[in-house]
């Protein structure tokens, strides 16, 4: 475990209990040290060192799209193109 988590471990344990309000608020007002600790920490999920629990894990699973829904995905098609009129050629020589 590196510096940063084990310095706020106690404050991340106890910041896990608190309301996501006070826990935004909590955030915004702490050191950058604190935030390179949480964003260890969130690293360290996303990167599958640490395990998440396993009702975690089961709503995080991805979804697999069958191949035979693959073939029904249509592509954008292209904007028409602009039409554009030839200028007025009587403008033109009176110029």
């Amino acid at each position: 475990m590196s510096f940063r988590v084990k310095k706020y471990l106690p404050v991340l344990k106890h910041l896990s209990k608190l309301s996501d309000r006070v826990q935004r608020e909590y955030i915004r007002k702490s050191d950058k040290e604190f935030i390179d600790g949480v964003s260890e920490c969130a690293k360290n999920v996303i990167k599958g060192n640490v395990p998440p629990p396993v009702i975690r894990r089961q709503t995080c699973v991805r979804k697999e799209v069958p191949e035979d829904d693959e073939e029904d995905i249509v592509e954008p098609t292209p904007p028409p193109p602009v039409l554009r009129t030839p200028p007025d050629t009587a403008n033109a020589q009176a110029r």
